[in-house]
């Protein structure tokens, strides 16, 4: 008994100084890096000899996702910041803190994004499948601009749901880190441990759904909006450009591969364009929706009547809707870019 005592002091101690290393070192970044790293390298070498076409869907999902994040963290950081301060310059902004403070809330925005989107794009694809099957029985038209759109939108508002309630408490801490203000998390370690010990709820873990259903709006409705608008464009384009189809007539092979690259660019401007559009369209239509959103978070006491007389109908539906309109929409054009390309890799369509 004394033995199995000292083992777990033992044990208890471990954890606490793993605990005090994860939530004040450096640790988090590595532990982050390490993470992002780890699975960039099993998506592209481990991927391709998965049996599953979902879980391969999942893999290029998380891919994309991940690295588009990285990418754009510093756009989306300058967006959160608009939001709640007045007068808001970025110049002024970058040399007051330095560059390194556009990429805040980009550990929180890994690890969150790791598992839920890999939940997104699994069930997305399932749920679209499932109804063009269904269409098929009943003698829908599965290709009409109207029943993609549908399609499309009821796929991403189901897999949404699920996937939003992993997601958003590290979404809660990526928007304070960002805004900083009163709360100085250190790391997702340090922030969880904090936002636990809040009395803001009666029980400890409501504290970490502060604003979630004005974030539940805001995402489902953007995502929502991005990929049925973006797979729309896709088809009309698609379908526009039919009579540009290879010819049935024989062809020597260099003409073969010079087709083959004419439409593999065409297919690329395509996506462009498409992504561009939906999703611009996705972050301006949700843009008053983020500002409340936004204020929530950074504080859990707002009443939103109070916030609401005080605040133009112009700030409320504008602000920061040029940063928001810019992020997302370079977002979608990166991230569907990537799926086509691991798609290709893990041979799996979206």
């Amino acid at each position: 008994m004394k033995v199995l005592h000292q083992s777990r002091f033992r044990m208890k101690e471990m954890a606490k100084f793993a605990l005090t290393k994860l939530r004040n070192g450096g640790t988090g970044y590595k532990v982050c890096g390490a993470t992002f790293g780890g699975i960039m390298l099993y998506t592209y070498t481990v991927g391709p000899t998965i049996q599953s076409e979902l879980y391969r869907m999942g893999l290029a999902g998380i891919a994309a996702t991940l690295f588009v994040e990285l990418a754009c963290q510093p756009i989306d950081t300058l967006n959160m910041k608009s939001k709640v301060s007045k007068n808001f310059e970025i110049a002024k902004f970058i040399q007051k803190k330095g560059v390194t403070s556009l990429m805040r809330g980009i550990q929180p925005v890994l690890y969150g994004m790791a598992l839920s989107s890999f939940i997104y794009f699994i069930l997305y694809k399932k749920l679209k499948d499932f109804t063009k099957v269904k269409m098929d029985k009943y003698n829908i038209d599965k290709t009409s601009l109207s029943s993609v759109f549908i399609m499309s939108a009821g796929a991403s508002t189901l897999a949404n749901l699920c996937a939003i309630s992993i997601y958003y408490p590290y979404d809660l801490v990526k928007t304070r880190m960002q805004i900083k203000g009163k709360y100085n998390y250190k790391n997702v370690v340090d922030a969880f441990l904090k936002i636990r010990k809040e009395k803001t709820s009666q029980y400890r873990a409501q504290n970490f759904f502060r604003g979630l259903g004005f974030y539940s709006l805001t995402f489902i409705g953007f995502t929502t909006l991005e990929f049925s608008v973006y797979e729309t464009i896709m088809m009309y384009l698609s379908k526009s450009n039919e009579d540009a189809k290879e010819p049935k007539v024989a062809l020597p092979n260099e003409h073969h591969e010079s087709l083959f690259e004419h439409k593999e660019d065409k297919k690329l401007a395509h996506i462009i364009v498409s992504s561009a559009i939906a999703g611009a369209i996705g972050g301006f239509f949700t843009n008053p929706l983020e500002f409340l959103t936004v204020h929530k978070q950074a504080n859990p006491k707002m009443n939103f009547r109070k916030m609401l007389s005080k605040s133009s109908p112009y700030e409320i539906f504008f602000k920061g809707s040029l940063f928001r309109t810019s992020y997302y929409s370079c977002q979608a054009v990166m991230i569907f870019i990537l799926l086509e390309k691991l798609g290709v890799h893990l041979d799996c369509e979206l």
